[in-house]
């Protein structure tokens, strides 16, 4: 039986502005470009990138890094000339004596043969997406710092540390966080991205039930993104249509649940205001909207439009007590507030 050979891999973690964004995890080359393979081993080895900067992030084509000059990296000789660029996350050299380096977002083909290919991105795709959204000037240079904080080796079974997404499989979850760049799904089947869908939130329905409800938003939220993408048109597949749509209702009633919990009050109104205004909702569903729309209110401290929206929660599902209490306790809340304030004028007449 042959083995394949498995090509070594190293990390970069990676900062953006003040914050640790996470992880890219690079398979290196070995045999179709040893050279520089083993180069740029050698370098993460010595720990070269550390603190090193990306000084270029220009959407749908690539992030660079910005070693400073002066630093003589002795780039080996062009390899691998006959590598295809035609899909995002290679990595290439930059051949400027300075051991910079580049990662494709989008695919490159007039590229080819003029860069060494020598890696891919094997996991912290995410990230790197978050690299390339980095708002930047004309000329790509980003207006908040894109950092190298640390490196190393990497192998199977160690960590891939992000943030603002959940890498958790719990459900069946194995999908990128963008479904462009997954390769699990097929992109023309409606039923293989609706399956996908499917997984994803069964993953997050499983995290909000163990408690970890940060995560069990970031899956809900990558699902919909699943959802979006790929809804079939309605002429053509109206039975995935209809599934799609049931879907999407469901996911943002789940955003706004997990929202409203996290007390991300802005997004707990987008998400539940989506819901009361896409019709065809049944009232228990936009009763919930409502209900979980006001409890956002209330934490904005706009009570007035909170008491409209549990007024209207509780004509749709009159027998929910949670809606009665938060109902009286706002109006509560509203009646003390006029009364401190008729006090504190009051001491103004006397």
């Amino acid at each position: 039986m042959k083995v394949e050979a498995v090509n070594p891999s190293v990390y970069l973690d990676i900062k953006i502005g003040a914050k640790d964004a996470g992880r890219v995890v690079i398979e290196l080359y070995e045999h179709q470009a040893p050279r520089t393979a083993s180069w740029f081993q050698a370098r993460i080895s010595k720990r070269l990138y550390d603190g090193v900067k990306f000084g270029r992030a220009i959407k749908n084509f690539m992030v660079q890094t910005a070693v400073q000059e002066g630093q003589d990296a002795e780039v080996p000789a062009l390899e691998n000339p006959q590598a295809s660029l035609d899909a995002p996350f290679q990595v290439c050299t930059v051949h400027d004596g300075s051991g910079n380096f580049f990662i494709t977002t989008f695919p490159q083909p007039h590229l080819q043969g003029q860069q060494t290919v020598f890696g891919q991105v094997s996991h912290g795709k995410f990230v790197v997406r978050q690299m390339e959204q980095v708002k930047a000037s004309s000329s790509g240079v980003p207006e908040e710092p894109i950092e190298v904080t640390t490196t190393g080796m990497w192998t199977e079974g160690m960590d891939v540390p992000v943030a603002d997404a959940s890498y958790d499989t719990r459900g069946g979850d194995i999908y990128e966080e963008y479904p462009d760049d997954d390769t699990h799904i097929d992109k023309e089947s409606s039923e293989s991205v609706y399956d996908a869908a499917c997984a994803i939130k069964e993953s997050g329905t499983l995290l909000y039930k163990a408690g970890d409800v940060q995560s069990a938003f970031f899956k809900y939220r990558k699902c919909l993104r699943y959802v979006m993408d790929f809804i079939p048109d309605i002429d053509q597949e109206p039975e995935w249509y209809k599934k799609y749509s049931e879907l999407k209702t469901k996911l943002y009633l789940n955003l706004s649940l997990t929202a409203v919990h996290l007390k991300n009050w802005q997004k707990t109104i987008d998400y539940a205001t989506y819901i009361i205004e896409s019709g065809g909702v049944d009232k228990k569903n936009q009763a919930k909207a409502y209900f979980r729309r006001g409890k956002a209110l209330v934490g904005s401290k706009k009570y007035e439009e909170a008491i409209c929206d549990f007024k209207q929660a509780q004509k749709l599902a009159p027998d929910d007590k949670a809606i009665g209490s938060e109902l009286s306790a706002t109006e509560e809340l509203v009646q003390r507030r006029k009364a401190n304030e008729k006090a504190k004028y009051a001491k103004f007449f006397k």
